[in-house]
């Protein structure tokens, strides 16, 4: 995962759990995040709760929504931290020294995201989407759009390297 590159990892089950919702990964994927410590806080009997139930979609599922409902995990957090995984995924997939057209690409591709995301105000706020206007109402350039994203992205990875 592009986080994992970033030196970012999951908070706790919760934010694993919007990514198996939103169906970004697998439950043997899931397992393989806690077993790599690319989950950060869980306990060994919650651990545990998950293995006896992998081996079907449903239990699991509703395992881990229990875990972390009982321990209030549930956080918008948990799909910022996907948010993020999938615009790196985006500037990976177009970045290349090749490409002379990779800023258009990647805000193309971002757009997609923005899109797919139900148009995240965060992202708004940020200005680095298609089409939007600086404070005067001006349309911004492609490089102003493309350093905006790169300066979202900064922070964001900057947030959850630094979160405890």
């Amino acid at each position: 995962m592009e986080i994992f590159k970033k030196g970012i990892k999951f908070n706790n089950l919760a934010e694993v759990y919007v990514g198996l919702k939103l169906k970004h990964i697998t439950i043997n994927k899931l397992i393989d995040l806690i077993e790599n410590n690319q989950v950060k806080h869980f306990e060994a009997e919650d651990y545990t709760a998950l293995i006896i139930n992998k081996d079907s979609e449903i239990k699991f599922s509703n395992e881990l929504q229990k875990i972390s409902s009982k321990k209030s995990l549930i956080s918008s957090d948990g799909t910022r931290i996907w948010y993020l995984e999938f615009i790196l995924r985006k500037i990976n997939k177009y970045n290349t020294t090749s490409m002379l057209d990779f800023k258009t690409k990647i805000l193309e591709g971002v757009y997609e995201l923005f899109y797919f995301f139900d148009y995240p105000s965060e992202w708004s706020l940020s200005k680095f989407i298609l089409y939007s206007v600086d404070n005067d109402g001006k349309s911004l350039n492609q490089d102003e759009l493309y350093n905006n994203l790169l300066t979202f992205i900064d922070k964001e990875i900057d947030f959850f390297i630094r979160r405890v």
